[in-house]
């Protein structure tokens, strides 16, 4: 079964100040520094007893990423947080990304060791390792400065490189803000992630594979933590130095040993104690906690941030295009129906016109016609000439006409 060892740690947070060399005694000292970072950030890293490494997760504070954030490491995943801090839907949004990256099935389980941090133990999280065959084992509540492979061998030379990177760029003027943090959180976190092959040994070599090695996970030695770790501390040898009376020893001699409680004796005592709740409180605290309302969040990395930008750019473009043609046939539709209207408006003038010269001329015959009446007119008929009065007739010659040269 392979081995994977997650955990999680602050970066940065705020900014150590620079160092500089000045003269013994000298009163004012001046260094080029920049505006601190209040804001917390975290790296969450993930490495393999045979030397691999999942893509890292940079958490920052605050709602929405920026561009910023994505440029100067573009393969680490990054997640948004109201603390910087890792929170349950972040853990479950990294869950997908580890069974992505590791090859988890149903036919290699594997085995995560984290820590006992309450975002760890997010439910959706651990069903969603659970349906990948991914057996989550959180280590022992302050014991992680002797079982985790990443504090004890690997986070320590990353902080120390990362610090000399930033000092290297502070020292040069460079501002440091989370914008640019990323690219000096590569550098170092390449380095960190770095591992060697023994050509000798054919052994890979990593602060992952020493830190496994050295907490005595893998391989497995029962030696490898010393017995000083399991002396208690001060404050507990303290309070087990002091004796109690006999009297009290007896007393507590005399009570009875206390059994555990089932799960039904343990409900009963929950709703016995429900109604002295007062109404107001239940319900806030049946609310969800600010930041926890989804399940899941969604990690991306710079690629697929990216990608998404283009994507969400075509598609602004693409919804702005539809927008101007949807413009532009409004303006069309406008301009056609305004020139319907224009020419209906010129047919309504042409027909109005037309009536109006019809009716002038109709005015301008009954105007003629009546002027016709008043004036009468010459008649068209030729008079006759009065006939001279025509010779009385020649008395007829008997028996013979006259001639028709001696007729008038």
């Amino acid at each position: 079964m392979r081995h994977f060892h997650a955990a999680a740690t602050h970066v940065l947070s705020p900014l150590h100040p620079a160092q500089v060399i000045a003269p013994r005694g000298a009163k004012k000292v001046y260094v080029t520094s920049t505006a601190p970072m209040h804001e917390h950030t975290s790296l969450m890293a993930c490495g393999s007893s045979g030397g691999r490494w999942i893509n890292p997760l940079l958490i920052f504070q605050g709602q929405r990423p920026l561009t910023k954030l994505f440029e100067g490491f573009p393969e680490a995943h990054v997640a948004m947080t109201e603390s910087g801090y890792m929170d349950g839907p972040t853990f479950a949004g990294w869950a997908e990304v580890f069974i992505k990256e590791s090859g988890a099935s149903s036919s290699r389980p594997i085995l995560l060791l984290v820590d006992q941090h309450s975002s760890h133990l997010w439910l959706p999280a651990l069903e969603r390792f659970r349906a990948a065959n991914v057996r989550v084992v959180a280590l022992h509540p302050h014991t992680t400065n002797w079982l985790c492979a990443l504090d004890t061998s690997c986070f320590a030379s990353f902080k120390k490189e990362l610090y000399r990177l930033v000092g290297i760029a502070r020292n040069a003027g460079t501002p440091i803000d989370r914008s640019t943090l990323s690219y000096y959180i590569k550098g170092a976190y390449t380095k960190m992630s770095s591992v060697t092959l023994d050509t000798l040994t054919e052994e890979r070599k990593g602060c992952c594979v020493a830190g496994l090695r050295s907490t005595g996970i893998e391989p497995f030695n029962r030696q490898a933590i010393p017995d000083a770790a399991f002396v208690p501390g001060e404050a507990i040898q303290a309070a087990l130095s002091k004796a109690k009376s006999p009297q009290a020893e007896a007393a507590d001699a005399a009570k009875p040993a206390a059994l555990p409680l089932t799960p039904a004796e343990r409900m009963a005592i929950v709703k016995s104690l429900t109604p002295v709740i007062p109404a107001g409180l239940a319900a806030d605290l049946a609310k969800p906690r600010k930041g926890r309302e989804k399940l899941m969040a969604q990690l991306l990395t710079g690629d697929e941030y990216f990608e998404r930008r283009i994507l969400a750019d075509e598609a602004k473009e693409a919804e702005e295009a539809a927008v101007e043609a949807r413009k532009k046939e409004k303006a069309a539709a406008a301009a056609a129906k305004k020139t319907e209207q224009e020419a209906a408006k010129a047919a309504r003038d042409a027909l109005k016109e037309a009536k109006e010269k019809a009716k002038e001329a109709k005015e301008k015959a009954q105007d003629e016609a009546a002027l016709a009446k008043a004036v009468p007119k010459p008649s068209s008929k030729k008079e006759k000439r009065p006939r001279s009065p025509s010779p009385p007739p020649l008395p007829k010659l008997y028996g013979r006409s006259v001639p028709k040269k001696f007729r008038s």
